[in-house]
């Protein structure tokens, strides 16, 4: 027996600084994949699933349908959260990430299941029956549906206070069995951020091994922040005299652009600025400044060097440091706060 590639799974990220998740095969699969004659392999960050195929390349199993392979993605650390835009995740109860739509980057998905349950019709015509069970939340009406071997039922109503269904039609006589079945909620497995299904029939095998096999992508970008820099410097020095300047090759700012003139947080600290408050407590006797981006920053390993700080038109420093990936903070008043990566200059 020989054994070919089939797919590999794929973790990426936009900041080459992110400790990424791993990937796992779920314990159903794994004995699925031996019945098929298929394993898995770890190839550092990726995760490959080969077949065993005969001396003309043919599979050991042929499968009849269509089969779901699932696997984990672990669940991340704080670090990789504060890198990380999962806008995409909020509201998903069951995060999934699937091939269904052909493509070699996978599609991120919320989980939905159905359940079923029978009630018995307790007379003729239009009736009110609870539920046992609990639909998903934002169940809609047209999502619940009604079998009866007597005839059409309709699902007229649903009372998501009191968990239940008003029917009608002509299925519904007394003693009859209605069987109803209805989205319900889903949870990500223990341990894991989300699941990945990867779904294929044997012409999908025949090819992808063929071609020496698929490869599939989960992709992560960095997230995007304001910048924030406080300069504090002696006190006869005015405002308006410092500047922070951005070096003229535009490519590597990453969307990076300072808001005009500095606030001068000396005299009236904001009250708004829970850094500011703090820095303005420590560095009496100083002027504190404080320069913001005009908008979000995107996240990324390598350093945007030649920020330069100028005082009286001189450079003072010609490269300000980067605000760290673990100097967050927040500004704004209470309601309305906006998070920061702050960096702090005495000069």
């Amino acid at each position: 027996m020989k054994v070919k590639p089939l797919f590999t799974l794929r973790v990426t990220h936009t900041h080459k600084g992110a400790r990424l998740p791993t990937i796992s095969v779920s314990g159903a699969t794994a004995a699925v994949l031996s019945g098929l004659g298929m394993g898995v392999k770890r190839l550092g960050e990726s995760l490959l699933v080969y077949a065993e195929t005969d001396g003309n390349g043919a599979t050991r199993t042929t499968l009849s349908g269509k089969v779901t392979l699932r696997f984990l993605l672990s669940e991340v650390d704080s670090a990789f959260v504060a890198l990380t835009d999962l806008s995409l995740f909020q509201g998903l109860s069951a995060p999934l990430f699937s091939n269904t739509q052909g493509g070699l980057t996978l599609e991120l998905l919320d989980q939905t299941l159905r359940g079923t349950e029978q009630v018995i019709a307790y007379r003729e015509g239009p009736q009110r029956v609870l539920l046992t069970g609990r639909p998903a939340p934002k169940t809609e009406v047209s999502e619940i549906i009604a079998k009866s071997n007597k005839g059409l039922v309709d699902i007229q109503s649903y009372d998501r206070t009191a968990n239940a269904v008003d029917l009608t039609g002509s299925g519904l006589q007394k003693g009859i069995p209605i069987e109803l079945a209805y989205p319900v909620k889903t949870r990500r497995p223990i341990g894991a951020m989300a699941e990945i299904a990867i779904t294929l029939e044997q012409p999908d095998i025949d090819t992808w091994l063929r071609e020496g096999g698929r490869n599939f992508v989960i992709p992560f970008v960095a997230r995007s922040v304001l910048w924030c820099w406080y300069i504090a410097v002696p006190l006869a020095i005015p405002a308006n005299s410092v500047a922070v300047t951005l070096p003229s090759e535009s490519s590597q700012l990453r969307g990076l652009a300072i808001a005009g003139d500095p606030a001068d947080l000396t005299a009236a600290p904001d009250e708004a600025d829970p850094q500011a408050k703090i820095l303005a407590a420590r560095l009496k006797g100083r002027r504190l400044l404080r320069f913001r981006s005009t908008g979000p920053v995107i996240l990324d390993s390598a350093a945007i060097s030649g920020i330069a700080l100028k005082i009286e038109e001189k450079t003072c420093i010609r490269h300000l440091p980067n605000p760290a990936p673990e100097a967050f903070g927040q500004i704004g008043p209470p309601g309305r706060r906006v998070e920061i990566l702050h960096a702090t200059v005495i000069v």
